[in-house]
């Protein structure tokens, strides 16, 4: 976990940079980053281009809104990921397309 940090408005822009998809995804539009999250407990981020969306969310390993002493399991994201899957082939409308995982 040593490329591991906290994701800010300020670090998006590189961070997506860095990531192919990500990069591929805007196609090296400029963005408008936003944090849209309530603070509980994942970092979330809308980024915008002229033509194009997402929502950046960051699982980090504790509850947000307490304190990195308050920590938690590092694979509770993989149940909300293995369900959205299932949510997609369910055909529902309403279900987030995963674009990137990491």
């Amino acid at each position: 976990m040593s490329d591991y940090f906290i994701l800010n408005t300020s670090n998006i822009q590189e961070y997506i940079n860095k990531e192919r998809k990500l990069k591929d995804y805007f196609s090296n539009e400029t963005l408008e980053i936003s944090e849209i999250g309530d603070g509980n407990m994942n970092f979330v981020f809308l980024v915008k281009s002229k033509n194009k969306s997402l929502i950046l969310k960051q699982a980090v390993p504790y509850l947000r809104c307490l304190g990195e002493e308050f920590k938690l399991n590092k694979s509770r994201i993989n149940y909300e990921i293995e369900s959205l899957k299932v949510f997609e082939k369910l055909n529902l409308n309403i279900t987030p397309k995963i674009i990137y995982i990491n």
